[in-house]
């Protein structure tokens, strides 16, 4: 007998679900028209409303194959914004309804599988009531994070990080996402072999590939493209009406995107047949009428090619991609991520090396050493400890991570000899850093981070640095693994006492010097040369070449001397001075702009007696006193009485 209120609403919930699923009108059998009728479109962790094909018809096909028992496995290499999440989550949705099987959902990394999970599967479970009603999110109901059941089977959302959870189930249905960003497992092998492996043991499954191509040599999702069907996405032109690929071109191709000279944002396609221009607004009654078309007739499976100029969102208009390319011009790591991301092109380089000799052609701004010009609006200081000196290098930058190098030091001597005692180099160095370097406006200005490099003399680094880290001091070390942060979090040395910042060294050589130094005209990542640096300095920042490796089976890149032995302290403490900035945070390097028009306000500054940098002048202890006079000036401000003012002692 039921009598408690609880149980009884429990009970009548259970008997709408079932007499919902009893009575539920048919949606058609496809997925795209179970998604029409049940789903929502989530987009960054909410719901943006019910799903309507017709705005991206091109997934009706890819994702009507998941629902299909005959095939076995899809390939998709496409680029960004195309909505490869939308088909991978509607074909979910699908099988758990419709088809429930164990699944097994693959992202990159462990961060990106809790986050993909929270984002994409949580909030459309609890957004569609015909997932709600089956699927168990929370421990109650037997679900993890990670691990969703439902009648029937399972979801397990795993990281190509991880073996043992790729190999740890038989799995009847894989969609594996990004799969150009799985790294090789070491004494593994390739992540996507092992979930392969595991399908073996059912009767019939299903392995979905989607991912935006990398670099050509390491791919994964190009081999398969061209292993399968390789289709490629043929519309109409709104003028002569002939069904055609839509491809970039070319300054030379008679087809594809041209804009008006020096109006990129005015952009539009050039048809290949008529040479008639197309406006973007034609776009969606082009996708309407799209085909896929096979150029591969040998293909094994079905599998797509789709470039962002298909794209009906507003940020991949055609114009804002001719923009997008015109800003990634003659910078390889900004072009890479244009091809791979916006074209889905996978990306072919050799050997990279910035020539110093055309660079010292581009050293001619009369700018004065220890002198700050106008658009910068901080300075951050990068310190290099060699055996026998160290060389500190301060950068002023401004907006779009424009920058200038400001000074260069060279204090000689024994870097080992602690800081306060006889004859020790970083009484020195202290003193340039503490300096105040005078802007043209006549403002005086200083160094707002610094980052020490703690790879030599250790300790007395980290002597140096801890009692300086409230003063934007820090000590950091260079780490060569390829995906670590341009800044990382920090760690605790020495029993947790010293505060140490890794530096991702392919990162920020990688911005460097297949980016910033190639930008031709100033403006944003623009790296001045004023003509007090030599070519030597200008050699030892770009000092180094990027050449491919292969490891473990894999083709990787790395950044390394062009000449054995050869000096590169400019281009270390250029990073370090990078990583300073990054340590000041959005809030300062988003404000640029407007820090450097607050610099630029010329004013008439009185001689203080503070010590002001000059060129190749060393300091002198007026740092020191000033310093001094200006914590005794603080000291006198404060209460006499106590720590709050008018406590009285009993």
């Amino acid at each position: 007998m039921i009598d408690s209120p609880v149980a009884v609403s429990s009970a009548l919930r259970r008997a709408a679900s079932r007499i919902r699923i009893v009575c539920e009108v048919p949606d058609g059998g496809t997925v795209t028209a179970f998604a029409e009728k049940r789903l929502p479109v989530v987009d960054g962790g909410s719901v943006k409303g019910p799903y309507r094909v017709a705005l991206t018809p091109y997934q009706r096909r890819w994702q009507d194959l998941i629902g299909d028992p005959s095939v076995s496995r899809i390939v998709l290499c496409w680029a960004s914004q195309l909505g490869k999440t939308t088909v991978i989550r509607n074909g979910l949705s699908y099988r758990i309804k419709r088809m429930p099987s164990s699944i097994l959902a693959v992202q990159p990394k462990i961060d990106r599988a809790e986050t993909w999970a929270k984002e994409e599967i949580d909030v459309m479970v609890r957004a569609a009531p015909v997932l709600r009603e089956i699927v168990g999110l929370d421990r109650a109901r037997g679900g993890t994070l990670r691990f969703k059941p439902f009648p029937g089977g399972y979801l397990f959302i795993a990281s190509a990080q991880s073996a043992t959870e790729l190999a740890s189930r038989s799995t009847a249905f894989v969609a594996a996402d990004e799969v150009d960003r799985y790294e090789v497992l070491v004494g593994e092998g390739n992540p996507l072999k092992i979930v392969e492996q595991r399908m073996a043991a059912q009767d019939v499954g299903l392995l979905l590939a989607t991912s935006t191509p990398r670099d050509h040599e390491s791919s994964l999702i190009w081999p398969a493209l061209e292993e399968g069907s390789n289709e490629r996405c043929h519309v109409p032109c709104p003028h002569c009406g002939v069904a055609q690929e839509l491809e970039w071109g070319g300054l030379q191709e008679p087809f594809g995107v041209k804009w008006p000279n020096g109006r990129p944002d005015l952009a539009e396609y050039m048809c290949r047949i008529c040479g008639r221009m197309i406006a973007e607004k034609h776009k969606t009654g082009m996708l309407a009428e799209h085909a896929w078309v096979v150029t591969n007739d040998e293909g094994k499976y079905p599998s797509s090619h789709l470039s962002a100029l298909y794209s009906p969102f507003g940020m991949s208009r055609w114009g804002i991609l001719a923009q997008q390319f015109v800003s990634a011009a003659h910078k390889p790591a900004d072009l890479q991520v244009f091809m791979n991301t916006r074209l889905a092109l996978t990306w072919k380089e050799g050997t990279h090396e910035v020539k110093s000799d055309d660079l010292a052609a581009r050293a001619t701004e009369r700018l004065e050493e220890c002198v700050v010009p106008d658009g910068v609006g901080v300075l951050t200081a990068g310190i290099d400890v060699q055996d026998n000196r160290i060389e500190m290098w301060v950068w002023g930058w401004g907006a779009g991570l424009e920058s200038w190098p400001i000074a260069h030091h060279i204090i000689t001597g024994d870097p080992t000899i602690r800081p306060g005692d006889a004859g020790s180099l970083w009484d020195e160095v202290e003193r340039h850093r503490t300096m105040l370097y005078q802007h043209v406006s006549g403002q005086r200005v200083r160094v707002a981070m610094t980052m020490v490099d703690s790879g030599y003399s250790t300790t007395t680094v980290y002597r140096y640095t801890d009692r300086r880290k409230g003063r934007g001091v820090y000590a950091c070390k260079g780490v060569g693994m390829p995906g670590q942060p341009l800044l990382g979090k920090p760690s605790l040395e020495t029993q947790g006492r010293v505060v140490v910042y890794p530096v991702g060294d392919h990162n920020s050589k990688s911005e460097f010097l297949r980016s910033q130094i190639l930008v031709k005209e100033p403006g944003p990542g623009f790296v001045h040369l004023p003509q007090w640096m030599t070519l030597e300095l200008i050699d030892q920042l770009v000092s180094e070449k990027r050449v491919k490796r292969v490891q473990g089976g894999k083709v990787v890149h790395q950044w390394v001397p062009k000449q054995e032995g050869s000096p590169n302290e400019a281009l270390d403490c250029r990073r370090y001075a990078r990583a300073a900035l990054e340590k000041l945070g959005n809030a300062i390097i988003q404000n640029l702009t407007k820090r450097a028009e607050r610099w630029s306000v010329r004013v008439e500054v009185p001689d203080d007696g503070a010590p002001v940098a000059k060129p190749g002048e060393p300091p002198t202890n007026m740092v020191a006193e000033h310093v001094q006079d200006r914590a005794k000036a603080v000291q006198n401000r404060l209460p006499k009485k106590g720590f709050v003012t008018g406590w009285k002692r009993r």
